[in-house]
């Protein structure tokens, strides 16, 4: 499985990459059902300097990805921060499955909490749910070979 991080800073970028998205599904549906600048405006305020969005895009091998994979995703982030992310989805039709994080996030106690997802959890992805999510004997494009020939 590939997992890409991008980090935002700016929010005028921020809202460039959610408005490429036409619409944005929320952790409790399985419906796309906002746009980016909706999902952007429900996100905590954030000071300057700090990171406005984290975006991951989640490309399993062999299978288009699905809303499913970013929820599996949030779950395993949870989990392993010990917090309740503020998260949304969205898919492109490359296949991939776009997980869209605000940086606040509340800790089991309520408590907000800045988080930042490292390169560990990243790899965490990559094996955990590359192991569900990937068919083995497939190429990710016809041939093999990167875009196709």
């Amino acid at each position: 499985m590939q997992v890409r991080a991008l980090l935002y800073r700016s929010k005028r970028k921020a809202n460039r990459l959610l408005a490429s998205f036409r619409y944005l599904g929320l952790p409790w549906s399985d419906l796309p059902q906002v746009t980016g600048k909706e999902w952007l405006s429900l996100c905590a305020p954030v000071p300057a300097g700090r990171p406005v969005l984290y975006a991951l895009a989640l490309r399993p091998k062999g299978r288009p990805g699905a809303w499913e994979l970013a929820l599996d995703a949030a779950r395993l982030l949870e989990e392993r921060a010990g917090v309740e992310l503020n998260w949304a989805w969205a898919l492109r039709t490359s296949g991939a499955a776009w997980l869209l994080l605000c940086p606040w996030a509340l800790d089991w106690a309520k408590k907000p909490r800045w988080y930042r997802p490292g390169p560990a959890d990243l790899q965490a992805l990559r094996e955990e749910l590359g192991a569900r999510w990937d068919i083995d004997g497939r190429p990710v494009c016809p041939g093999g070979r990167g875009r196709g020939r």
